[in-house]
C-alpha cells in the first residue's frame, strides 16, 4: 500500500532459484568489483551499481522478507519500495516524485533532499501508517507532499510528539532542512484528509 524508495536507492521471491541464476549471470569483472551475495540481494546484482548492491544488502539484512524487483528496488509485502539510486549523487527528490503513478509523499534522511527515502502513495478511501522508524536509525531531515492530502509524522501511532505537513502547494507542504522536535518520529501517517494544517 506504500512505497519506499531511494535512486541509487529506490524498496524480494523465488529466492533459490533467482540467487543461482543472480551467480551465474555476474560477469568476472562485475564479480570481482561487488560479487553477488546468494539470498534476496543477488537478484538483479550484477545489474546493480557497487552502491545499489551494499544499500540493497545492508536493507534486507535490517529488514527481511522484502524481494527484489530491480536493480535500483527492493519491494516488501504491502507494497513499501525501497529505492537506490545509481549513486549517492542522483537528484533524489524527482527520482522519488516519478516512482509511483499517483502523487505521493517523499521524505529523506538527509538535508536538500539528500539520503535514503521513503515515498509513499497518496491516501484515498483509508489512511494508513508508514513504519519509517523500521526502516532508517535516523530522522527525516527534509520531505515533500506531492499529495492532496495531509501526511502527519508522529512519535508513536496516535501520541507523542506529531507535526502536521500539508497538502501540495500549502503551508509546510515542503522543508529541506528541518531540525525540529519531531526529526527522529517514527511513524508517518498518510491521512485522508485534504484541509490545510493550520
Amino acid at each position: 500500500m506504500y512505497r519506499w524508495i531511494r535512486r541509487a536507492m529506490a524498496m524480494p521471491v523465488l529466492w533459490a532459484a533467482v540467487a543461482g541464476f543472480g551467480l551465474l549471470a555476474v560477469p568476472a569483472a562485475s564479480a570481482a568489483v561487488h560479487p553477488a551475495k546468494a539470498g534476496p540481494a543477488a537478484r538483479f546484482a550484477s545489474e546493480a551499481t557497487a552502491y545499489q548492491n551494499k544499500v540493497i544488502e545492508r536493507e534486507l539484512s535490517r529488514v527481511p522478507g522484502g524481494t527484489r524487483i530491480s536493480a535500483s528496488q527492493v519491494e516488501w509485502p504491502g507494497g513499501l519500495i525501497l529505492g537506490v539510486p545509481a549513486s549517492p549523487q542522483q537528484n533524489e527528490l524527482r527520482t522519488c516524485l516519478l516512482a509511483l503513478p499517483s502523487d505521493n509523499f517523499c521524505g529523506f534522511t538527509g538535508t536538500s533532499y539528500d539520503g535514503d527515502y521513503i515515498t509513499a502513495p497518496v491516501a484515498t478511501t483509508t489512511g494508513y501508517w508508514v513504519d519509517w522508524g523500521g526502516y532508517f536509525n535516523t530522522g527525516m531531515h527534509s520531505w515533500y507532499n506531492d499529495t492532496s492530502n495531509r501526511v502527519w509524522r508522529e512519535q508513536e501511532q496516535n501520541a507523542g510528539n506529531e507535526l502536521c505537513i500539508d497538502p501540495y502547494g500549502n503551508g509546510n507542504y515542503l522543508n529541506t532542512n528541518y531540525n525540529g522536535v519531531d526529526v527522529n518520529d517514527y511513524w508517518i501517517w498518510m491521512s485522508t484528509n485534504p484541509a490545510n494544517c493550520s
